[in-house]
């Protein structure tokens, strides 16, 4: 059935999707601070385990949650995410 929305819907429509993580965009203002330790530790998570906890993104495809991910991503050269 398709999703019918309805004036008051406070829920976006979500999609999963795989995206280059070179074409995100990560925020000029980033919440959290991320040291190069942190992501060598995620690459190696990344390598072990796959990746498992999805990138949220914008339909302009700004971070809003993953940018240590993202970064990780790109350190092996991940093609999509």
């Amino acid at each position: 059935t398709p999703l019918v929305r309805t004036r008051n819907d406070l829920y976006p429509v979500l999609s999963l999707e795989q995206r280059d993580p070179r074409v995100l965009v990560i925020p000029v203002k980033n919440a959290r601070a991320i040291d190069d330790a942190q992501i060598r530790r995620l690459v190696r998570s990344i390598g072990s385990f796959g990746f498992v906890k999805p990138i949220v993104i914008d339909n302009d495809n700004n971070i809003i949650d993953g940018v240590a991910a993202s970064r990780a991503a790109i350190e092996p050269g991940l093609p999509g995410v």
